[in-house]
């Protein structure tokens, strides 16, 4: 954390980009949570379907990849295989990833 001259803590621009199904999402909000009530400013990169879930949280929402894409990835038989899904979410992951982090840079590019 950044400390002030007088040794508190500036207040952080945090960006929490969860991954995965609501379950995955909702304990990120809750970080969220903590985290505005302690004073820090907090986006949230999540995908689309969860769009509205982010935002009655009252959190800033960045768009991370596609509902369809998302979708796909967990009806595919391969995440129920251990040896398999690892490299199936991770290409999720990433491709979810990419669009979302350029938009915050840009807005957050004085922190």
């Amino acid at each position: 954390m950044n400390a002030t001259s007088s040794g508190a803590s500036a207040p952080l621009r945090v960006l929490l980009a969860p991954f995965g199904s609501e379950g995955d999402v909702t304990p990120f909000l809750w970080l969220a949570d903590r985290l505005v009530e302690r004073g820090h400013r907090v986006r949230v990169a999540a995908n689309p379907l969860y769009a509205d879930v982010v935002r009655r949280r009252g959190h800033a929402y960045y768009a991370a990849g596609s509902a369809e894409l998302l979708r796909a990835t967990l009806e595919d038989p391969r995440v129920w295989d251990g040896r398999k899904a690892s490299m199936l979410l991770l290409r999720s992951l990433l491709g979810s990833l990419a669009g979302c982090t350029e938009p915050f840079l840009r807005e957050e590019a004085g922190a």
